[in-house]
């Protein structure tokens, strides 16, 4: 519920008043009893999680980006990372899909 006065947000307290969340407007009143007695009658439904063995991630391959610097071959996974600050780019880490030679770029 929002407050009348001052449009903040406002909570049922006890007695069913209103409480204003706002320190500077303060308003305590009588709730409107449509809304007073409104409850929830949904309960949260307990999730079930699956834990999955999962393999190395090599990333996206690509073909023509990237060479590999030991085989010179044009076929490499390209996965990206943020190793740094979030201000900053982040880094491709690529694995050649011939030698498995691994390398970064920043």
């Amino acid at each position: 519920m929002f407050c009348p006065i001052c449009g903040s947000l406002a909570f049922i307290g006890k007695n069913q008043i209103l409480e204003c969340s706002n320190p500077d407007c303060a308003y305590e009143g009588p709730a409107d009893p449509k809304v007073a007695s409104i409850s929830s009658t949904t309960k949260a439904k307990r999730r079930e999680f699956e834990t999955v063995e999962a393999g190395p991630v090599l990333g996206v391959l690509t073909k023509d980006d990237h060479i590999c610097p030991k085989c010179e071959s044009m076929e490499v996974y390209v996965e990206l990372r943020q190793t740094r600050a979030s201000d900053e780019p982040e880094t491709r880490i690529c694995t050649c899909a011939q030698c498995n030679h691994k390398w970064r770029e920043y």
